[in-house]
């Protein structure tokens, strides 16, 4: 703790707790601290904890922050970053929420707003409440008919169905886990608000996906399959081995050669970006760029989408 002393999460049990990873010289992480200070103001007496890890400063400039800024949320030192490696921070500021049982439910990299705020807390208080979550297949929870309804036209033919997308979604859950420990439980009422609006923004990257892929294949662009290789073998290496990774995809109903797919099909629509999307003619911005581009691909070739 700031104040001296070591604070254990396990001393918290009961209380739902947000980690707040942080550093004075960091400007996201100033930004969004007014409303943390009003999350913790408004829901501390109903057992919220907002515990503020700052990362490799020395206790007196983070003192003299903390007091210049009127922060009254509790604040640790992370000095040798074992914290955060423990909870994989890339970057700052990153948030984790943790519920009254102790299960690590949600996380967040970058800067949050006051609505994120609030909604990820609302659903952190839910978990609570829902009992454990069991890692299973989003798919599993619709039926076939449903599945194979389109979300997505091409000149008014079929582009993308509810399986395609489903199985994206299933997929990124179970990456989500390996990454973080966090499991989305489709069978959680309390999980599923988070699980929609993944499951809308997959839908919109698959769609840009496809349209980066099909001109890199027309575009004469082959992706080095060791390359792709190579980024599973270090994916399987932090899952504990390549049975484990398996493993970890069955129980979210994909498997290794689905996240191979991934992979392949994400970096031919890398090497697309680089090479014929953002040239040395390139003014604007990279994603500005980006998006232009898919607009007009969206518009040029008649997509259509419900998602």
């Amino acid at each position: 703790m700031l104040e001296g002393g070591l604070l254990h999460l396990g001393d918290l049990r009961g209380r739902t707790i947000l980690l707040n990873f942080w550093a004075t010289w960091c400007p996201p992480c100033r930004d969004e601290m007014p409303a943390l200070q009003a999350l913790y103001d408004a829901n501390r007496e109903a057992g919220l904890v907002v515990l503020a890890v700052n990362e490799g400063e020395d206790a007196a400039t983070v003192q003299e922050f903390v007091r210049s800024h009127g922060l009254s949320y509790p604040v640790v030192l992370d000095a040798d970053g074992q914290i955060a490696q423990a909870f994989a921070v890339l970057t700052l500021p990153s948030s984790y929420w943790v519920d009254a049982h102790g299960m690590l439910v949600d996380r967040v990299g970058g800067e949050m707003s006051a609505s994120v705020m609030r909604t990820k807390l609302a659903r952190a208080l839910a978990s609570a409440d829902a009992g454990p979550a069991v890692p299973r297949s989003v798919r599993g929870t619709g039926s076939s008919e449903a599945g194979a309804r389109p979300v997505a036209t091409l000149g008014g033919a079929p582009l993308l169905t509810n399986e395609d997308v489903d199985r994206r979604l299933d997929l990124a859950l179970a990456l989500e886990r390996l990454a973080s420990g966090v499991v989305l439980d489709p069978g959680r009422a309390a999980d599923r608000p988070e699980i929609e609006a993944r499951r809308a923004y997959i839908c919109q990257r698959l769609i840009d996906e496809w349209l980066l892929v099909g001109a890199a294949r027309t575009a004469g662009l082959r992706q080095d399959q060791s390359l792709v290789e190579a980024e599973l073998e270090r994916l399987a290496s932090r899952a504990g081995g390549t049975a484990a990774l398996a493993q970890a995809l069955t129980a979210h109903g994909v498997t290794i050669d689905d996240l191979r797919g991934v992979f392949l099909r994400g970096a031919l629509a890398q090497d697309y970006v680089d090479n014929y999307v953002l040239t040395a003619e390139t003014r604007e911005p990279p994603d500005q760029a980006i998006r232009s581009w898919l607009q007009q691909e969206r518009g040029r070739q008649q997509v259509a989408t419900t998602c």
